[in-house]
C-alpha cells in the first residue's frame, strides 16, 4: 500500500487522461491545439530519429553486404567462364600445333622414296645424360622391327632398339651411345655424329683440323651402314673448337629434330621391309 512507484494501470489511466485532454483541447482550440502538436513534435523528432539511426545503419550494412555477395558471386562466375574459354583457346592452340606437326610429318613422307611410313605418338620421354630415349605406341602387331629409323617433321630422331606388341623403345641420337653416318652438304664431305647425353647437342668426331667445315654447314644422313635413310636432315654446325694441342676438332652441332618436344613421328620402313 505504502509503495513509492505507481502501478502499471494507474500509469496508463493516466496517459489515457492525457490524449483525451488532448483531443479536447485541439477539438474546441484547434489554433492551440496545433501548436501544441507542433512544438511536441519538435521536441520528439530527434528522439524518434535517434532511435531508428541504428536500425537505418543496420538495414544500410545488411543492403550493402548483400550487395557486396551478389557482386562476388558474379566475379566467381565470370572468373569461371574465363577459365573455361582460356581451356578452349589451348585446346585450339593444341589442335594447330599438332596440325602443323602432322603437315611438317606429310612433307617428310613427300621426300621419302620409301615404299611405307606410319605415323606413332610419343607416349614417354626419358632424357638424361646417360639415356636419351623415347616410347611409342606402335610394335610388332604394326610391323615395327629392331633398328628402325625413326623421323620427326624436322629430322631423324633415332631408332628403334627394343620392341614389344604394342610398344616400342626408341635410341635418340643424343644418347651417347648412338651414332648417324652424316654428309655435309655445302661440302659432300663425310662423317659420323656422336650424342653426348644432350638433347640440344650432337658431336661430329675425328674430324682433321684441315678439313673445309663451316658454322652453319647443315648435315643430312648418308645412308651408310644402311640404318638411316639417305639424305634427311640431322643437324646444323654451331660451333667449331680448334684446339692446337688436339689432332681432332671439337665441332657441335645442333639436332634438326625436336627431340624432347615431338609429339608424333614416322616409322620408316626401307624397301626390302615394305612387303608383309
Amino acid at each position: 500500500m505504502f509503495s513509492r512507484k505507481p502501478i502499471l494501470g494507474l500509469r496508463l489511466f493516466i496517459v489515457a487522461l492525457l490524449s483525451i485532454a488532448m483531443m479536447l483541447w485541439e477539438i474546441h482550440y484547434p489554433e492551440e491545439g496545433e501548436k501544441l502538436s507542433s512544438n511536441i513534435s519538435l521536441v520528439f523528432t530527434p528522439l524518434v530519429d535517434s532511435i531508428n539511426a541504428p536500425f537505418s545503419f543496420f538495414d544500410k550494412v545488411a543492403k550493402n553486404f548483400e550487395a557486396r555477395k551478389a557482386l562476388l558471386q558474379e566475379n566467381q562466375t565470370l572468373q569461371a567462364q574465363v577459365l573455361i574459354l582460356q581451356g578452349e583457346l589451348q585446346k585450339l592452340k593444341s589442335l594447330q600445333a599438332e596440325n602443323k606437326t602432322l603437315r611438317g610429318l606429310l612433307q617428310s613422307a613427300a621426300q621419302s622414296h620409301h615404299v611405307r611410313l606410319m605415323v606413332a605418338s610419343v607416349m614417354a620421354i626419358q632424357a638424361n645424360p646417360f639415356h636419351q630415349e623415347i616410347m611409342l605406341d606402335k610394335g610388332s602387331h604394326d610391323d615395327v622391327f629392331v633398328g628402325q629409323a625413326v623421323l620427326d617433321a624436322h629430322g631423324i630422331m633415332g631408332q628403334v632398339i627394343d620392341v614389344s606388341l604394342y610398344n616400342s623403345r626408341v635410341l635418340l641420337l643424343t644418347d651417347p651411345q648412338s651414332g648417324v653416318p652424316i654428309q655435309d652438304n655445302r661440302t659432300g664431305l663425310h662423317g659420323i655424329l656422336m650424342g653426348d647425353g644432350n638433347s640440344d647437342v650432337l658431336r661430329w668426331v675425328n674430324v682433321p683440323p684441315t678439313v673445309d667445315i663451316k658454322i652453319g654447314d647443315e648435315l643430312v644422313s648418308s645412308g651408310l651402314g644402311g640404318h638411316y635413310p639417305v639424305g634427311y636432315p640431322v643437324g646444323t654446325v654451331v660451333n667449331i673448337n680448334r684446339h692446337t694441342d688436339d689432332q681432332f676438332l671439337d665441332i657441335e652441332v645442333a639436332p634438326s629434330a625436336k627431340m624432347e618436344s615431338s609429339v608424333q613421328v614416322l616409322l620408316v620402313w626401307p624397301d626390302k621391309k615394305s612387303a608383309r
